[in-house]
């Protein structure tokens, strides 16, 4: 039979078999040289950084937990360090108070963090807080982040720890005592109607900058001795806002950057306050009025202050006597606004004294403090929303909270918001302004209460803050009206609580 293929029909398939497999081949080879160019391309200047941040964030985590007291058998806290270096600051200045309660939904009232460049354990609760307060100079010593430390300066009470800060803390002790708070009463309250007057006469205001206004004119005034027309005022507070809105700042001093900012700012101020005591220096003690920097001046024996630390202690007290103070004059109004029924009881408690008219004369310190409810007013709005969120200390010895250990040299940050927003057994409903619940409380019972700190490092103008805030409440309630659109407005923490938008409000007198 004749043989219908042809006879190179075997070397013809034998071609095409090759073809193929050069052709496989080669698209093999191409895709190999494709992948590896996206892997050297593409991919690993991708993942390198991620791989790289990832293993860099895991060595900070090693070095951080190796600062551990390796003598104790206790574990660190949970908690997480950040990024090196940076740690986690970074998100406490952008999140502001979310940072916090993010944290503490996770890792509960103790947990670990690094901010402003120190490896910190975080303190939340209120026996964990009061151990804290009560271990100064055994447990703990004074400890604000560098950037603080720096614009507060070495002369301030805040930056000093043992007995010097006894000398000062009894210095400043004597600049609020009962006879000098009786003197500032008068001129307090002066300054606060004329304000409140201010405002009525204004279509629109923006409240938190006008009670800004009002408690910086206040601590000029009382505090330092300093008197300035509207345009001095508002340049003075101008650096004074800078000069606080970088307390917390990164420890760089590199300009543009914030802690450079408020160095300059500090400058300005301490200049200010300078130029107040070469003047209170010539003028001798013929003041009919002491202002605090007066009765600093004018100490004697041990007790007495340089002219540096005077400069210091004056710039910390417009520091704790203006913005802690203003904040909380926000909180009072929005919580007014919201409760009227409380608003009523004031009323009915000025009436009682004689005091419902806005026309009233001069008022005094004794009869203030005799106010039950409008103190319970005051003491609840700073309950409900603290000036001060908390506080740092640095650890002289490790010792152990909740099965902890909180080690040697470590940063301990304690909360005063966390810890009363959280109440316990004994505030009930810590969300509520309820100024009646101080009435049910026992006196041992206000331990929960530490708005104002505690132990030797308790506020020394804490009575003075007081004082303020009754007047500023007493005058709003018996003079004027006030609206308030946004009564929620978004509150940011940092350096102290106060209202994003400064909040807007409408001022008028009572007829």
């Amino acid at each position: 039979m004749e043989c219908l293929i042809p006879p190179n029909c075997s070397s013809l398939t034998e071609n095409n078999g090759v073809i193929e497999e050069f052709n496989t081949f080669t698209t093999v080879v191409f895709v190999q040289v494709a992948l590896v160019w996206l892997i050297k391309e593409l991919l690993i200047p991708l993942i390198t950084p991620v791989l790289l941040t990832v293993i860099c964030c895991h060595l900070w985590e090693v070095y951080n937990d190796c600062q551990r007291d390796s003598k104790s058998n206790l574990p660190l806290p949970p908690g997480g360090y950040g990024f090196p270096v940076f740690g986690e600051t970074l998100g406490f200045l952008i999140q502001g108070k979310a940072f916090f309660d993010k944290r503490r939904e996770k890792f509960g009232t103790l947990y670990k963090t690094h901010l402003l460049g120190k490896p910190t354990i975080r303190v939340i609760g209120v026996q964990n807080v009061k151990r804290i307060l009560a271990g100064e100079n055994d447990l703990v010593t004074a400890q604000w982040p560098t950037s603080t430390k720096l614009l507060l300066g070495d002369g301030s009470l805040t930056g000093s720890s043992g007995n010097i800060h006894n000398l000062r803390k009894k210095a400043l002790f004597k600049a609020f005592s009962n006879t000098a708070l009786e003197e500032y009463t008068q001129v307090i309250q002066s300054i606060t109607k004329d304000c409140i007057e201010h405002w009525c006469t204004q279509e629109n205001i923006l409240a938190h900058q006008e009670f800004k206004s009002l408690t910086f004119e206040i601590a000029c005034r009382v505090l330092l001795g300093i008197k300035m027309n509207k345009v001095e005022k508002t340049e003075l507070l101008g650096h004074f806002d800078t000069f606080l809105s970088n307390l917390f700042s990164l420890p760089m001093q590199i300009p543009g950057l914030g802690l450079y900012k408020g160095l300059k700012a500090r400058t300005i101020l301490l200049n200010k306050i300078g130029e107040c005591i070469q003047k209170k220096e010539k003028r001798g003690s013929c003041d009919a009025f002491q202002d605090a920097l007066s009765l600093l001046m004018d100490m004697s024996g041990t007790g007495r202050l340089s002219v540096t630390e005077i400069k210091d202690v004056g710039l910390e007290l417009l520091f704790a006597g203006h913005e802690t103070t203003a904040s909380a004059t926000v909180t009072i109004i929005l919580q007014l606004t919201k409760n009227k029924d409380v608003v009523r009881k004031i009323m009915e408690e000025l009436k009682s004294f004689g005091m419902s008219h806005s026309n009233y004369g001069d008022l005094n310190f004794e009869t203030l403090n005799k106010m039950k409810y409008l103190n319970n007013v005051v003491k609840e709005a700073i309950r409900i929303t603290p000036p001060i969120g908390g506080g740092y200390r640095k650890v002289l010895k490790t010792f152990e909270i909740d099965g902890y250990q909180i080690p040697k040299g470590w940063t301990v940050a304690y909360s005063i918001r966390d810890t009363h927003e959280l109440g316990n057994e004994l505030v009930l409903n810590p969300d509520e302004f309820d100024p009646d619940r101080w009435e049910s409380l026992q006196r041992r019972d206000n331990e929960h209460f530490v708005a104002f700190g505690g132990g030797r490092r308790g506020c020394a103008g804490k009575q003075f803050a007081l004082l303020i805030l009754k007047i500023f409440t007493l005058e709003i309630v018996r003079s004027c009206q006030w609206t308030i659109p946004n009564i929620n407005p978004k509150m940011k923490i940092i350096p102290v609580p106060h209202p994003a938008g400064d909040l807007p409000a409408q001022f008028t007198r009572k007829d």
